[in-house]
C-alpha cells in the first residue's frame, strides 16, 4: 500500500509505501468507515488536497485507490465511486501522523498544518 501527501503541483508529492504495522493500522480504521450521503468534492487549489491511499489490497478494501480530506474518504472502486464518513478525521489524522517518520521535519510541520490536524 502506498501512501501519498497531495501537497505540491509541478513537483513530485511525497510518497512512501506503508509497513506492515502501518498497513494494520490503516486496516483497522478502514473497517470502521461507513458510507456518508455527502459527496467528496475534489480540492482544485493549492497546497494541501488530502492523503491518497494506493495499491490497496481488496482483503483490505473494495476500492484499490482512497483519497482522504475533510472527514471525507473518495473511493475508486469497481463500479463507480463511493464516499465514506471518516468521523473526527480519524483515518486523515493517522495517515498525517504516519508522515512524522517519513518527512523532514520542516514539511511534516507544513504538512500538519495545512491540514489543520
Amino acid at each position: 500500500m502506498r501512501i501519498e501527501a497531495d501537497l505540491f503541483s509541478g513537483r513530485p508529492n511525497p510518497s512512501w509505501t506503508a509497513g506492515p504495522v502501518e498497513v494494520r493500522a490503516i486496516t483497522a480504521l478502514l473497517a470502521g468507515l461507513a458510507p456518508s450521503a455527502e459527496p467528496a468534492e475534489p480540492f482544485e487549489g493549492l497546497g494541501y488536497r488530502g492523503m491518497v491511499l494506493s495499491g490497496v489490497e481488496p482483503e483490505v478494501h473494495p476500492c484499490p485507490e482512497l483519497h482522504v480530506r475533510a472527514g471525507l474518504v473518495a473511493a475508486a472502486c469497481p463500479g463507480g465511486r463511493v464516499t465514506y464518513a471518516d468521523p473526527g478525521r480519524a483515518l486523515e489524522r493517522r495517515l498525517v501522523e504516519m508522515a512524522r517518520d517519513r518527512l523532514p521535519a520542516e514539511l511534516y510541520g507544513a504538512l500538519a498544518g495545512m491540514a489543520g490536524l
